[in-house]
């Protein structure tokens, strides 16, 4: 589970900014925390603020920082991340996550350089006791020279082993190289720092980040899936979307490949490719292409493509309704309501903009159900929001509260309702709309427009 998120200079975020899901002693609904290792830990967290203020450019951070672990520094554009109304440039953003996994706590971070692309810095602790902090590995660059040490003892590593890992890793160009994910590539059994970081890169597969504009993997649920299919029908009715069935309407591959988006259609009949001239008896690949027209799921399986577009039916069978013809808000929730279906692998999810085409009560029963279905297991739900009917302590407790301001400088500020000593039976809509909390929209007088 995640405990905090810290990051620094990145977009409209200048200063170091904090974010912790951390449970504080309010006793209000006690069953939005989940204890583990010995830590209260919430299970949902909700960022308000005003457009511009810095809420999307929080989730880009932490999106940010979770594609340079398992994409790999290479793999992600560093142009324009820093902040750049502060005099001089810095081009280094910090980025640190604690968290559980596996009953153990940790602490990982790392330092870019967005001009040279490369890591600067990068620690992993271990804190499972509270006092005293190990740690595993430490990696930093002065005047070009690496330095990497351990607090591990000879009794917890072999010491042969790492001087010849630190030389080896330092001796070569690694700084566009995580040290945690080239620990996880090492075959070393029973090393425990090879252990620990192979669990910690675990920890980061569980995230789950979505844009407004993104979809969840639905086609992943519905490619054969009956269950899974059936449980989607349960929750679109649920919602009132009108939808009774979800229908799978098979196309032809070749007169379907030639309508795409030629980098669509490439990407898709490179891997198509690569399947077919695989072992046809075991591998297997599925696709999703999704617009606010038509979504499409491709599969191979034992060497035959096949396209099916996804169409609903509202009550009368064999009418069949195209996505383009579902509301905005019914798009929305098809794109998220496969997110219920995850939940028991203990995923965090962070959706930037839940509220987006939602009414309120959809936004709160989705909330609600999340929550509901996430008892026991450790998943997560984080989310920015403008939605001001959220700010309901009979919905939420005073620290799943976040609001961010953008000061006069342009510089974006996270901080925590639990600042502020909000009381149970506060009116905390109110109070922000007053301006108590900050992290409101404020617009300037127009004079007259001549015309």
């Amino acid at each position: 589970m995640l405990i905090r998120f810290i990051t620094e200079n990145f977009g409209s975020i200048k200063d170091r900014v904090e974010f912790s899901m951390a449970a504080s002693k309010v006793a209000r609904h006690p069953g939005h925390v989940h204890e583990e290792s010995g830590k209260r830990i919430l299970r949902s967290s909700f960022i308000f603020g005003a457009n511009a203020g810095g809420k999307t450019t929080f989730f880009r951070a932490m999106r940010f920082a979770i594609d340079v672990i398992r994409k790999g520094v290479r793999h992600v554009s560093c142009a324009n991340r820093a902040f750049k109304l502060g005099g001089k440039l810095n081009d280094k953003g910090m980025f640190q996550f604690d968290f559980i996994v596996d009953g153990h706590v940790y602490s990982y971070g790392f330092v870019i350089s967005y001009n040279s692309v490369s890591i600067v810095a990068e620690w992993l602790y271990l804190c499972d006791d509270a006092k005293k902090s190990v740690c595993l590995f430490n990696r930093e660059i002065e005047k070009g020279v690496v330095r990497f040490e351990t607090d591990l003892t000879t009794a917890e590593i072999d010491r042969q082993w790492f001087s010849f890992y630190k030389n080896d890793f330092a001796g070569g160009d690694n700084s566009q190289v995580l040290a945690l994910n080239d620990l996880n590539r090492r075959q070393s059994q029973g090393n425990l720092l090879v252990e620990h970081a192979r669990r910690v890169r675990t920890f980061f597969r569980r995230f789950v980040m979505i844009a407004p504009d993104d979809a969840y993997d639905n086609g992943f649920y519905l490619h054969g899936d009956a269950d899974s299919k059936l449980r989607l029908e349960e929750y679109l009715r649920l919602f009132d979307t009108g939808i009774t069935k979800i229908i799978l309407k098979e196309l032809v591959y070749d007169e379907v490949i030639k309508t795409l988006p030629p980098p669509v259609r490439d990407e898709l009949q490179h891997d198509f490719q690569r399947v077919l001239e695989g072992d046809k008896r075991k591998m297997h690949l599925t696709a999703t292409v999704s617009n606010n027209r038509k979504t499409l799921f491709f599969d191979v399986k034992n060497g035959t493509i096949r396209v099916r577009q996804l169409m609903f039916e509202h009550g009368k069978k064999g009418v069949l309704f195209e996505r383009l013809e579902e509301s905005d808000g019914t798009r929305r929730l098809f794109d998220l309501l496969p997110l219920l279906l995850l939940l028991k692998s203990g995923a965090i999810v962070f959706v930037d903009e839940i509220d987006r085409s939602l009414h309120t009560k959809a936004t709160t029963e989705f909330i609600r159900r999340f929550l509901e279905q996430t008892d026991r297991n450790g998943s997560q739900l984080i989310a920015t929001t403008h939605d001001g009917e959220l700010l309901d302590l009979d919905l939420l407790r005073q620290d799943e509260i976040w609001f961010v301001e953008r000061d006069d400088n342009h510089v974006s500020h996270l901080y925590p309702l639990s600042r502020f000593n909000a009381r149970f039976d506060s009116k905390v809509k109110k109070d922000y709309l007053l301006g108590r909390y900050g992290a409101l929209p404020i617009f300037g007088r127009l004079g007259e427009i001549e015309t």
